[in-house]
């Protein structure tokens, strides 16, 4: 923050320049981790105001598509749908009628190069480079700040050997090689 200009005032906030450095937060009213996350951020320094979306506008993608500063949501879904969330084909805007999963507008040709690589990729090693290439690209441009991971937790009987692997986690599949399982 220093780096950028900003220093801490009196009462803890960032400030810069043209005064104390607040950010807007919107997010639908039901959103249980708000506090925690307005505690946190604030504890940080940073001014955070937020802004609860009536359930209309929570579901509106047009309200949703052009939030000020942060925008809390949720992206529990399955593969297609969380890398479509950032694909510069899915930006949403006025143009295509709000249409699309990229509410945040970030456009990258190089992810997009990757994931059309990784949707037409059947060998599993290529897969698994291929998504550690899609993470590295994300991670150095921070489109979003993910809060939790989806960690695609399982549960099987211990007797049960060759579940999973490195595979599995890139693909969020843990039957991916469900041919080389042993019951034991």
């Amino acid at each position: 923050m220093g780096e950028g200009g900003f220093r801490k005032g009196s009462d803890g906030a960032y400030a810069g320049p043209d005064g104390k450095l607040t950010f807007v937060l919107q997010s639908p009213q039901n959103r249980p981790e708000l506090p925690v996350l307005d505690a946190s951020w604030r504890s940080a320094g940073f001014d955070i105001q937020q802004q609860p979306l009536a359930a209309t506008d929570a579901v509106d993608s047009q309200v949703r598509s052009t939030f000020s500063a942060m925008s809390v949501n949720t992206s529990g879904s399955f593969e297609v749908q969380q890398t479509a969330l950032y694909r510069s084909s899915e930006v949403t805007a006025a143009e295509n009628r709000w249409r699309g999963e990229n509410r945040i507008g970030w456009i990258n040709p190089e992810y997009d190069r990757l994931l059309d690589a990784f949707s037409v990729t059947l060998d599993a090693d290529q897969r698994a480079q291929i998504r550690a290439q899609i993470a590295k690209v994300i991670t150095d441009d921070l489109p979003t700040i993910t809060l939790a991971p989806n960690p695609n937790t399982h549960a099987y009987r211990s007797n049960v050997k060759n579940v999973g692997g490195a595979t599995s986690l890139t693909t969020g599949r843990l039957t991916w090689n469900i041919d080389k399982w042993d019951l034991g």
